[in-house]
C-alpha cells in the first residue's frame, strides 16, 4: 500500500478516472489522490508542477467537504495560486 502511495503515476490514473466520472456523473473527487500528486511532486523538487497541477486542480474544486480540500487549497494559495469560487468557477 505504501508503494502504491508514492506512485506518481498510479496516482494521476486514479485523479484522471475520477475527474472522468466526475464529468459524467458531477460526483466530486476524493482529494486524497489528489493531495498525493502535491506530495510526491514537492518531494521530488517539482515545485513549478506542484503549483500547475494546485492551479488546475482548485480551478475545478475551490472547495469541498472535508479537511484534505482545505488543505489543497492551502497548498495552492502558499505558492502563489489565485483560488477563486467566482461564477462559472466549477464545483
Amino acid at each position: 500500500m505504501k508503494k502504491a502511495d508514492n506512485n506518481l503515476e498510479q496516482q494521476v490514473s486514479i485523479v484522471q478516472k475520477s475527474f472522468d466520472f466526475w464529468l459524467k456523473t458531477g460526483e466530486v473527487p476524493a482529494p486524497y489522490y489528489a493531495y498525493r500528486i502535491a506530495v510526491i511532486l514537492r518531494k521530488a523538487g517539482h515545485k513549478d508542477l506542484e503549483k500547475r497541477f494546485l492551479e488546475a486542480w482548485t480551478r475545478h474544486f475551490p472547495s469541498g467537504n472535508g479537511k484534505r480540500y482545505s488543505d489543497l487549497v492551502e497548498r495552492a494559495r502558499k505558492l502563489g495560486v489565485v483560488v477563486s469560487t467566482a461564477p462559472g468557477a466549477r464545483k
